[in-house]
């Protein structure tokens, strides 16, 4: 299960559905608990987004342990109500376990009214307090940070697994294209919330860099579902820019760049660290977002711009210079081997088991 908040959340779902439903004594099921909600929480989600300093009070308040704990204990008995046909769903379907990838969707399986094992995957590189609580069975986290984290915060370290973040087998692919070795290829994800709920200001300023980098580098721009950047980007006319939309090859686009330039999203960040590829943020973020920019930062793994107005220039400088591949190391070792592949055994284990 998996909220359509975001792409990452929906990606990591289809990641182990995928390595799952090869093994044919399993019967799956893959849903967006959203699809099951009588409120459009993704609609309010998405209007609380374009505001994007109530987005960034919002994420703060979850980060709040204290008011998370309250917020929980007051809302259990709504979230049980609004999702009722979600529970009447996983009732006629009686599953021997749940899988989550968004904390939601783990908070309204613990509270099912039959107990089911749950198993949440997070989708984070550090832990935020919407994932905590002990009726969650298993936990599959990223790193040894997150699994802090948890143990921490109360939680079994039996329970806790570090396989890394699982990713669509595309990412294991022997045969990846390789980056230019003439100039720097540079991919910009201008995807998800972040980018998208920024004023104009924001976006101008980031067309002005591309609009500079495009005479320089090799660059790449997706914009996944944000028509709205996609929109000005076509009508600044970059001649010199390969424009994409929703692309289902980010692979290969990844593989071939030298950079990657992003929003700080756990499921992305992954797919680069595992690429070996330097991660350039342009993204202030908000809770778990900010976390996950301190913990690349502080292990060498990315660099975070305070003004999107520098990026032409921190390109120049990573440009030929020993910098780039000290980044290019630091990311590499934090290479997980097959974590989807990973975390399918050690599922079926657990389903033997149960």
């Amino acid at each position: 299960m998996y909220a359509s908040v975001g792409d990452g959340h929906k990606s990591t779902a289809e990641a182990i559905y995928e390595q799952l439903s090869m093994q044919k004594d399993i019967n799956l099921k893959l849903i967006d608990i959203f699809d099951f909600s009588k409120i459009n929480i993704a609609a309010v989600i998405n209007r609380i987004n374009s505001k994007n300093l109530i987005f960034g009070l919002l994420y703060n308040f979850i980060w709040n342990q204290d008011s998370l704990k309250r917020f929980g204990n007051n809302t259990s008995s709504l979230l049980n109500i609004n999702f009722q046909s979600l529970h009447n769903y996983i009732d006629s379907f009686s599953p021997d376990l749940v899988i989550c990838t968004h904390a939601l969707a783990a908070f309204v399986s613990i509270n099912h009214r039959i107990k089911i094992p749950v198993v949440a995957i997070v989708t984070d590189n550090r832990v935020s307090p919407a994932w905590i609580s002990s009726k969650i069975d298993y936990y599959f986290v990223s790193n040894k940070v997150s699994k802090i984290d948890l143990v921490t915060n109360g939680i079994n370290i039996n329970k806790i697994f570090n396989y890394g973040i699982p990713l669509k087998s595309q990412f294991y692919g022997s045969n990846l294209p390789k980056p230019s070795t003439n100039k720097l290829s540079i991919l910009v994800l201008a995807v998800g919330f972040g980018i998208y709920g920024y004023p104009d200001m924001f976006s101008n300023k980031l067309i002005k860099e591309i609009r500079i980098i495009e005479k320089i580098y090799n660059v790449t721009v997706v914009c996944g579902k944000n028509n709205r950047f996609k929109e000005k980007m076509i009508q600044s006319k970059l001649k010199g820019v390969k424009l994409l939309g929703f692309t289902k090859n980010m692979a290969d686009l990844m593989s071939q760049s030298s950079i990657i330039v992003t929003k700080p999203g756990g499921v992305a960040t992954s797919e680069a660290l595992y690429l070996g590829k330097p991660i350039i943020f342009i993204d202030k973020g908000f809770g778990q977002e900010k976390r996950h920019i301190e913990y690349l930062v502080n292990s060498g793994s990315a660099i975070e711009l305070q003004d999107i107005s520098n990026l032409s220039y921190v390109l120049k400088l990573l440009e030929n210079s020993r910098l780039l591949k000290i980044i290019s190391n630091s990311t590499s070792k934090k290479k997980q081997l097959n974590s989807t592949l990973s975390i399918k055994e050690k599922i079926i284990s657990i389903i033997k088991k149960s």
